[in-house]
């Protein structure tokens, strides 16, 4: 409980796309922003650098306090798994229960529904750039997959050597640090040292795309670690001894044994990172231009100028665009994975 806890108010306090949309200015700014606001609005690069450091400081405290009070470093778990149940059983409990879910799901849904109904409309009345509109969809799947790939590739032996290695609890630590390195290190802090590293030796603008999915790769690696680190454990415990046995290592197992064992948790995993990426604002905020503008920057700047039909049928489309991607990566990739029945 105290590392979620502390882990949810990381998130928070690195938010950027809320504060910025609703008007984070001089006298509302946070750390995210301000980084922001020095480097691409005032383009005071040592400003920008202790902010991003004095950022980086606070999350290493915040994980610190996190590993203090829990002892572990896990940011979640795979939604594949299922848990124990503990149903109230009384009609009291049952009510509570069902008036709980309600809650819940008018929390999520009635905002969704909301974006629908204004989005159909917007896409149908609303005067807007079709052209612009296919382009910043196409920049948005463009630089939303590599950037998923690369955070699956870093996560898979992430969640490997802490399986691995439990029981050291050094190199455990290390290695859940190295999995939460975008709740450390956060987007804008990532991006501060990538301008400060590149600037007068190359054309920031022209390595844009390779700053955004850098950036968003480093965002969702813990998302990555996390779906795969309980697949991966429980695919150890199942076919190690047996692997052993038979003398089967290195490609040969993971193409024959894991990957039919983890490519479900690979799909989802590769899914959500891919989705994640494609919504997020930080990064095409600070790397974006008029040539590469996605749909979150497009959707900024139309919120900005205060464009709202528009801008409600651009995140309609954004919305539509993340749920089938992460629908077609997650059930095309993931497919049915096999499980040997060992226990």
């Amino acid at each position: 409980m105290p590392a979620a806890l502390v882990f949810i108010f990381i998130l928070c306090f690195l938010s950027f796309a809320v504060v910025l949309t609703l008007g984070g200015g001089p006298r509302a700014t946070t750390l995210e922003v301000a980084i922001y606001q020095a480097l691409r609005l005032d383009v005071d690069l040592p400003r920008g650098g202790a902010l991003a450091l004095l950022q980086t400081i606070a999350c290493l405290v915040m994980v610190a306090v996190a590993w203090i009070t829990s002892r572990r470093l896990d940011f979640g778990r795979s939604t594949r798994l299922v848990g124990a149940r503990f149903d109230g059983m009384t009609l009291g409990a049952k009510l509570r229960d069902f008036a709980t879910i309600i809650l819940a799901m008018g929390f999520v849904t009635l905002p969704v529904a909301a974006l629908v109904f204004d989005g159909l409309r917007g896409l149908l009345f609303a005067p807007f750039n079709l052209s612009a509109l296919l382009d910043a969809s196409a920049v948005t799947l463009a630089l939303g997959l590599p950037a998923g790939v690369i955070a699956t590739l870093l996560g898979y032996p992430i969640a490997v050597a802490s399986d691995r290695l439990r029981g050291r609890k050094p190199a455990v630590m290390l290695i859940g640090i190295a999995g939460l390195a975008g709740v450390i290190a956060s987007p804008m802090a990532v991006g501060a040292g990538i301008t400060l590293a590149f600037t007068g030796r190359v054309d920031l603008f022209a390595i844009a795309p390779v700053g955004v999915i850098a950036m968003n790769a480093l965002l969702t690696l813990p998302f990555a670690v996390g779906v795969l680190r309980p697949a991966v454990a429980r695919n150890h415990a199942q076919v190690d001894r047996l692997c052993a046995g038979l003398g089967i290592a290195g490609w040969d197992r993971f193409r024959v044994v894991d990957w039919p064992m983890l490519r479900r948790a690979v799909g989802l995993a590769l899914g959500l990172t891919t989705a994640a990426s494609m919504g997020d604002l930080a990064a095409i905020a600070l790397f974006g231009n008029q040539n590469l503008t996605n749909l979150t920057l497009l959707l900024y700047n139309q919120i900005a100028a205060y464009r709202m039909e528009a801008a409600s049928g651009t995140a309609l489309v954004l919305l539509a665009l993340c749920l089938a991607t992460f629908v077609v990566i997650e059930r095309g990739l993931g497919g049915r994975s096999k499980s040997l029945g060992l226990s």
